[in-house]
C-alpha cells in the first residue's frame, strides 16, 4: 500500500488494484461470477523487481501455495449510512462463508529474447568455463509478534540474520487482527518512538518523538514518503497515503538501515525493535515488520546447481 499511486494503479487495474481515494465502489475487476486477472510478478516478488542481470541456462519454477479458505479473497462493502449495520454485518459473514473461489487456469508469461551471434558466443564461453555466477537481490520477509503485552514500552527480538543477509529497510505497523477477514486494521496506538538495533548499531539515530493525538508525526510521515526514493530511486515520489490517511488508515514506520559499516565482519546480525507509546498497548494488538534484506546466492549455468552463500 506504500508503493503504488494513482498512475501505476490505473495501469494495474487488470490485476485488481484500486486506489484508496476511489469512491466509486461499483467499478472493479469482477462484474460477474467469472473474471480474468493479469498480475505482474514484480508486485509480489522482490527478485523480479530488483534483479537486472541475465540468467544463463537457469530453470525457473513458480510454486503457488493456495490457502485452504477462500474467505480472505473476498470483501463485502456495506453502505456507510445504515440503521441495520449489525444485521448487515451478520448477513455478510454468513455470505462470505458460503462463497468459494475456483481457479480454472494459471499461465506464467515470461518474455523471451534471442541474443545476436556475438553475445551468444560470449554466453557459451561462460557456460563452457563452468563458472559460478552471482545471484544477488533483496528479499522481502515478514515477521509477526501476536498479542503485545499491555505496556507502554516493549522490546521485540525479531530475528537473527547471517552477515551476508543484513537487513536494509524495515517497514513496521501495529494492528488488530480480524477473526473473519485476513487483513489487519492498522492503527497508531499512541506510538511515540520506534528504534531498530542491528547488534549494537541504532537506527534511526534521532528519536521520532511523535504525538498522533496532537498531530505531531511529520518526521515519521516523511520517512514513509522518502521510502520510494531510497528503495526505488524515484526522483519524484508520490506516496499513496496523504498525511491525513496516513494517521487514519496506515501509520507505517519506515526505518532505513541500508547505510552500515560493512567493514566490521560479524558472523550474525541480531535485529531488535524497541517500541515506546504514550499509553499502554490496546488489547489484541499485533506487531508487523516487513524486512527487506540482502540475499546472496550463486548458480552454475553448466550444471544448473544453486547454492546459498
Amino acid at each position: 500500500m506504500f508503493v503504488y499511486t494513482q498512475r501505476p494503479i490505473t495501469r494495474l487495474q487488470p490485476a485488481g488494484w484500486k486506489h484508496i481515494n476511489d469512491s466509486n465502489t461499483s467499478r472493479g475487476l469482477m462484474d460477474k461470477t467469472e473474471f480474468v486477472a493479469q498480475y505482474p510478478l514484480s508486485a509480489c516478488m522482490g527478485f523480479f523487481e530488483r534483479f537486472r542481470r541475465v540468467l544463463i541456462n537457469c530453470t525457473q519454477t513458480l510454486v503457488l501455495i493456495r490457502s485452504s479458505r477462500d474467505i480472505g479473497t473476498i470483501e463485502l462493502i456495506q453502505p456507510a449510512e445504515s440503521d441495520k449495520k449489525d444485521v448487515i454485518a451478520t448477513a455478510n459473514v454468513s455470505l462470505l462463508k458460503q462463497t468459494s473461489v475456483k481457479i480454472t487456469k494459471i499461465k506464467w508469461i515470461v518474455k523471451y529474447f534471442e541474443p545476436n551471434v556475438k553475445t551468444e558466443l560470449g554466453l557459451m564461453r561462460i557456460l563452457d568455463g563452468k563458472r559460478w555466477l552471482p545471484l544477488e537481490y533483496q528479499h522481502w520477509d515478514i515477521a509477526v509478534y501476536p498479542m503485545v503485552p499491555q505496556t507502554t514500552h516493549h522490546t521485540w527480538s525479531v530475528r537473527t540474520f547471517s552477515n551476508v543477509e543484513k537487513p536494509r529497510y524495515l517497514l513496521i505497523a501495529l494492528g488488530k487482527e480480524h477473526s473473519i477477514m485476513s487483513k489487519s486494521d492498522f492503527q497508531h496506538c499512541t506510538l511515540r518512538n520506534v528504534k531498530a538495533y542491528l547488534n549494537s548499531d541504532e537506527y534511526p539515530y534521532e528519536n521520532y518523538n511523535t504525538d498522533f493525538d496532537a498531530g505531531k508525526y511529520t518526521s515519521m510521515y516523511n520517512a514513509y514518503v522518502r521510502f520510494q526514493s531510497m528503495y526505488y530511486g524515484r526522483t519524484n515520489p508520490q506516496a499513496l497515503l496523504d498525511r491525513v490517511h496516513y494517521k487514519e488508515l496506515g501509520p507505517i514506520v519506515v526505518i532505513n538501515c541500508s547505510k552500515q559499516n560493512d567493514t566490521a565482519k560479524t558472523s550474525t546480525v541480531d535485529l531488535r525493535l524497541d517500541f515506546e507509546c504514550a499509553n499502554s498497548f490496546p488489547q489484541n494488538i499485533s506487531l508487523y515488520c516487513v524486512i527487506i534484506h540482502d540475499c546472496q546466492m550463486e548458480y552454475n549455468g553448466f550444471s544448473g546447481e544453486v547454492r546459498k552463500l
